[in-house]
């Protein structure tokens, strides 16, 4: 049911998921513009989150609902994410680690 659901999904991603990100951050590949990008995901995921559960918790299903569909497409962004540098390396533009703003050609 969709209360199961919520709450296998609340749990996970306030007590698992977006603390992980938030801890791992400082670690990223690409430098410190990464790390800030996991940093601010992180943190806009466990707020969104909290805040949907707090809005149902107050019987304000219309809230709930914004703020799980926003908690939802932040957790949906690293699958973008992945899609799109998945796209990128099938093309001839290379990311370099460590330095997310220096692209270079393969030739």
């Amino acid at each position: 049911t969709h209360a199961v659901l919520g709450y296998l999904y609340l749990n996970s991603v306030l007590w698992v998921a977006a603390p992980t990100g938030l801890i791992i951050s400082p670690f990223a590949k690409g430098g410190w513009l990464s790390a800030i990008g996991f940093l601010v995901t992180g943190i806009g995921w466990w707020l969104t989150t909290w805040l949907g559960y707090r809005a149902i918790m107050r019987n304000e299903l219309q809230q709930h609902v914004c703020w799980m569909v926003r908690s939802y497409a932040i957790a949906l962004s690293a699958v973008f994410f992945r899609i799109i540098h998945g796209l990128l390396s099938l093309t001839s533009i290379v990311v370099k680690s460590g330095n997310p703003t220096t692209c270079d050609r393969v030739t």
